[in-house]
């Protein structure tokens, strides 16, 4: 054999007996790891960790886009933890000009105190702000003026300019108020307004009230209760007008007034009582059919 050549597969060498046919075929074949069929996937273990967690150092991956870093563990003892940093802010305390006082001083200065000042906020009387007015067509804001400050002094009350030549009043008092009204509406003056919080009547709804009981029975049942009823109405279908055993009931506004819907028992018969539905359609008057009010 020269240099160069390739032995074949067929020749072997000189020094070695020759072999069987079987075995020669066998010695040929590729070796197992090499068949091109399936081929074992090699599967890299993660990092091993050296029981620390946090940022370290990166340790390259067989993967050229991948970077895997050591974590580091770190356990905050109080002598490693830094102590905080002391605040700039410092608040004064405003009751240091009552640390000289003892329990009794205190307790003697509030028996000082009148009963007026001492009585509970929700028992006083709440004093709601008067609604705005609407005045409608106003041509010269002078003359209006001067009108409003024969019924009113300036400090009483101020004016805004709106669209359509409207003026929307306000005005600070409720006497203020009355009065005004009073005069637009001897003077027939085109206007509307709201009724007044304070003056508002708590509207509930009996339910399971047979429709044949006169109203004037349940203002008297309901008078036995303590509660002042300012109206009552039967309510009748919205198509058939046909009566219905419900029943709309206008209190006057006190305090107990949210004590009426623990009442279960009226003229002998078990009753329900809600509250009034919300209307979701936007109101219209009925006389000058303007949204947005329901009366002038």
């Amino acid at each position: 054999m020269t240099l160069g050549s390739t032995a074949s597969p067929s020749k072997v060498s000189p020094h070695l007996p020759p072999l069987p046919p079987l075995l020669r075929s066998r010695s040929l074949s590729p070796p197992l790891s090499q068949t091109p069929h399936r081929s074992a996937r090699s599967i890299t273990p993660p990092p091993q960790s050296n029981g620390t967690l946090g940022p370290g150092p990166a340790t390259p991956s067989h993967q050229t886009w991948q970077t895997i870093k050591k974590r580091k563990w770190t356990h905050l003892t109080p002598e490693t933890s830094q102590p905080a940093a002391p605040s700039l802010f410092t608040s004064r305390n405003r009751f240091d000009e009552l640390s000289h006082l003892s329990e009794d001083d205190m307790r003697r200065s509030d028996e000082d105190l009148p009963a007026t000042a001492g009585t509970p906020r929700a028992q006083q009387p709440r004093e709601y702000k008067p609604p705005p007015i609407y005045v409608y067509g106003v041509t010269n804001y002078q003359d209006m003026a001067s009108y409003l400050t024969a019924t009113l002094e300036e400090e009483q009350y101020y004016f805004k300019a709106l669209t359509d030549e409207t003026i929307k009043i306000n005005v600070s008092t409720s006497d203020s108020y009355r009065r005004l009204i009073k005069r637009l509406h001897a003077d027939n003056v085109i206007h509307h307004t709201y009724q007044p919080r304070g003056e508002r009547a708590y509207r509930v709804v009996l339910r399971h009230l047979h429709h044949s009981i006169h109203p004037d029975t349940i203002e008297g049942e309901l008078e036995d209760l303590g509660h002042t009823a300012r109206n009552v109405l039967n309510i009748r279908h919205r198509l058939t007008k046909a009566p219905l055993p419900l029943y709309f009931v206008d209190l006057e506004p006190r305090d107990n007034n949210k004590t009426i819907y623990d009442l279960q028992f009226l003229c002998n018969m078990k009753i329900t009582v809600e509250a009034p539905r919300r209307k979701t359609s936007i109101v219209q008057c009925t006389r000058c059919q303007s949204y947005g009010h329901t009366k002038t």
